[in-house]
């Protein structure tokens, strides 16, 4: 196969290969990633923004390559809240390499989420010494609540 390259003066991104070359990456992926490298630094993502520059593909499609890039480690997303806790929105975080995910899940409250890994919840309550009396078996009397 030939290349013909063209002489480039303006109009180009120069992007890493690393990418490009994850085996782990569909094409779709790769060429999400690339469109959005070459897209301005202030540039503000969202699916629907996302949706609209690109045209031919649609919600469900950008958002299944941005899943897939987020489980490779080149995209982090964030919730963004407000002083009173309400949703306001996502911030994207795109790397041109993929990052080590942590061992631990982003949390606003660490601590809590610490807790959590030593004493893990189950949906059984514990079995450690039962009570081994019988229960009462007499009729407790009925209370009016219509009152």
């Amino acid at each position: 196969m030939s290349i013909i390259r063209v002489e480039k003066q303006q109009k180009y991104t120069c992007v890493s290969n690393v990418p490009l070359r994850d085996a782990r990456l569909s094409l779709k992926a790769r060429g999400l990633i690339t469109y959005c490298l070459s897209l301005p630094d202030n540039w503000t993502y969202s699916v629907s923004g996302l949706v609209k520059v690109i045209g031919t593909e649609g919600k469900s499609s950008i958002q299944s390559a941005l899943h897939e890039l987020e489980a490779c480690g080149y995209l982090i997303r964030r919730r963004l809240h407000d002083n009173s806790g309400k949703f306001t929105g996502t911030e994207y975080v795109l790397y041109e390499e993929p990052q080590i995910q942590a061992e631990q899940p982003f949390t606003e409250n660490r601590s809590m989420a610490v807790s959590e890994e030593k004493e893990p919840f189950t949906d059984f309550p514990s079995t450690v010494n039962p009570p081994t009396a019988k229960p009462s078996t007499e009729n407790q009397p009925l209370q009016n609540t219509y009152s």
